[in-house]
């Protein structure tokens, strides 16, 4: 029986990756390039043969801190499509890591047999392979935290706080993580990620144009903060819900403002309580997807550690129902809606182009719920 299980787990997990393969063979046959790969390797080519302003070119979506564009500009060296067959594979072994990890972080065993089953359900949702179709860094970003987490669980800190800066310095996301070792008040550890930091824009400087740092600090970081609403159907943090309801700016960015605040001082109140470090991360995470001033669906693929905390939880807890609700969270972000057109006439469908956002809210909200007593403490 025991043969029999490992089997079918293996062969459930092998017709997953035929899936997943077969989803991305046009793609591969045609020779498309990757968009959000394209527009980080273009603009940074035009910087290095042309030595023009990378942060300010008008077409330049690039937001990145400097550190990672020295990292893609090694990639610039390759013809494009080879360079994006490379990026995807590392991109996809980012998530195999990354799911591992986490189930080795929340102690599920045997974490092969958990592995093969769970991690096809998360692979083939549509942020994981709108990640990998788009070419997107996301994958790096959750591995790298994770890893920060992992080894802050092992108590390596210095390969902590690398990991920690290295996810932080490809895109400045997820934001409140951070907070985590705050609350710790473990102050060796931040002041190693300042200086990693340090180091890594010192670095930067010596291979870029320094004007690149300042363009960074001058002209693409004050942006963060000049958002206004976004009612894209790919935009799945809270200005995304409240911008298809509301249509007026002003209003919009009052209650934006009022729940972000509610929301952060709810999470900061809860990770001083007794509960797993596994759920206090996933917390922060879930706290800055949905606090984002902009969150596309293939940011969702930092919600994989949070589910995968709480599905731990929930079972060794034997909560049954939290784990139903908690699989109706994975549901709504699973989906993708093709035409999201056709759904903005009237307001049910407008709350049906937030199905994300209501899952970030569920899962923060199943995480937040964890009462004290209950909490699986920690070894």
């Amino acid at each position: 029986m025991k043969q029999f299980k490992t089997s079918f787990l293996t062969l459930f997990f092998l017709s997953s990756i035929f899936l997943l393969a077969r989803s991305f063979y046009p793609i591969i046959k045609r020779g498309i390039y990757l968009l959000d790969f394209a527009l980080y390797y273009y603009p940074v080519g035009q910087y290095l043969k042309q030595n023009l302003p990378l942060y300010r070119l008008n077409q330049n979506p690039i937001i990145n801190p400097p550190p990672f564009l020295l990292i893609l500009s090694l990639l610039h060296y390759l013809p494009l499509i080879f360079g994006q067959y490379i990026w995807t594979f590392l991109s996809l072994l980012s998530l195999f890591l990354s799911l591992w990890l986490i189930l080795k972080i929340n102690n599920l065993k045997p974490a092969i047999k958990w592995f093969l089953l769970l991690s096809p359900f998360l692979f083939l949702s549509f942020p994981a392979k709108f990640t990998l179709a788009m070419g997107q860094v996301n994958h790096f970003i959750l591995l790298f935290f994770t890893l920060s987490f992992y080894f802050y669980q092992q108590k390596k800190h210095s390969l902590s706080a690398f990991f920690f800066t290295l996810s932080f310095l490809i895109k400045l996301f997820p934001i409140w993580i951070f907070l985590f070792f705050f609350q710790k008040k473990d102050w060796g550890l931040i002041k190693k990620i300042c200086l990693y930091t340090a180091l890594a824009f010192i670095l930067s400087s010596l291979f870029l144009d320094v004007q690149i740092i300042k363009d960074f600090f001058f002209f693409v970081l004050p942006s963060f903060f000049n958002h206004t609403a976004n009612s894209n159907y790919y935009n799945q943090a809270l200005t995304g819900l409240i911008s298809r309801l509301v249509s007026h700016p002003q209003s919009q960015a009052y209650i934006f403002l009022i729940l972000s605040l509610c929301l952060i001082f709810l999470t900061w109140k809860k990770i001083q309580k007794s509960l797993p470090d596994s759920l206090k991360f996933s917390l922060l995470i879930t706290l800055s997807l949905l606090t984002a001033p902009v969150a596309w669906q293939h940011h969702l693929v930092f919600l994989f550690f949070p589910i995968l905390s709480l599905f731990a939880y929930f079972q060794k807890t034997k909560k049954t129902k939290s784990l139903l609700i908690l699989f109706l969270a994975y549901l709504l972000i699973f989906i993708n809606i093709k035409n999201p057109q056709l759904f903005q006439s009237n307001l049910l469908g407008k709350v049906i182009l937030s199905h994300a956002t209501f899952s970030a809210l569920i899962i923060y909200f199943l995480n937040l719920t964890i009462t004290t007593s209950n909490s699986v403490k920690k070894k």
